[in-house]
């Protein structure tokens, strides 16, 4: 059977979204489901695979969302692209959702020859969001876990706060709507990219296909986290809460 196919799997966020690309077109299909991710997606690999007329035979590699965005999410996505990619003996390519979310404005929201300091975003829950800064789809400084605290901060003078001369700045994604309103003129929100970026995690699977990389490792490629997550954080508090107590002298 030929591998003409290019699976994409995104569970980081409450929508999981899952994409076929074969000779440049991508399905895809998506659900609102933060607490259900593992209940489509298998079925919603098989489904996609049918409306194609394919098996998973026919899969070339799978490009897989690892970060930042839920604890369970990541997991559940991830584990299932590991096991394919390990089964067919296929390249598995890691990306990381702000990175997807950069190229893809990069590539078609931007004007032509307009060149475009961007902040994508992602929810982080407790008040608070991921985001880097990027510039023509190439990332210019660390990825931030922010506190909604801090967004005022950054929205008075992006330059001071990132570290680079932004002139003009645009953020996309999950900003929150109330810390959006009154924005400086220099800043502007674009609502128009989508949360389905399975066309971009295809498209960047066959580039890296067709450069002949072999992918990451299956057993090793990880979740990728900003903060420790949550089920962490509770184990050890809960563990600090049983130490015996030390008296200062």
């Amino acid at each position: 059977m030929t591998r003409d196919a290019v699976l994409s799997v995104d569970s980081a966020g409450s929508l999981l979204a899952i994409g076929l690309e074969i000779g440049g077109v991508c399905r895809s299909r998506t659900w609102n489901s933060p607490h259900a991710h593992q209940e489509h997606l298998l079925t919603g690999i098989q489904a996609l695979l049918a409306e194609s007329a394919r098996s998973v035979g026919a899969l070339a590699a799978i490009s897989v969302v690892v970060g930042p965005g839920s604890f369970t999410g990541l997991r559940v996505g991830l584990s299932a692209a590991k096991a394919l990619a390990w089964g067919l003996a296929i390249p598995l390519f890691g990306e990381n959702r702000l990175d997807l979310m950069a190229g893809a404005w990069a590539r078609g929201g931007r004007a032509a020859g307009e060149t475009e300091w961007v902040l994508p975003s992602v929810d982080a829950r407790r008040k608070s969001i991921f985001t880097a800064l990027f510039r023509d789809g190439e990332r210019k400084g660390d990825y931030l876990d922010l506190p909604h605290s801090e967004l005022p901060k950054l929205f008075q003078d992006p330059s001071r706060f990132l570290g680079h001369p932004v002139d003009r700045l645009r953020l996309l994604g999950d900003w929150p709507e109330p810390l959006r309103l009154g924005l400086p003129q220099s800043i502007d929100f674009d609502g128009s990219l989508p949360l389905d970026l399975s066309g971009e995690c295809c498209r960047l699977a066959r580039l890296r296909l067709g450069r002949g990389e072999a992918g990451d490792d299956p057993r090793t490629l990880a979740p990728f986290y900003l903060r420790a997550p949550e089920p962490e954080l509770k184990l050890a508090a809960a563990h600090a809460a049983k130490l015996p107590r030390v008296d200062e002298p």
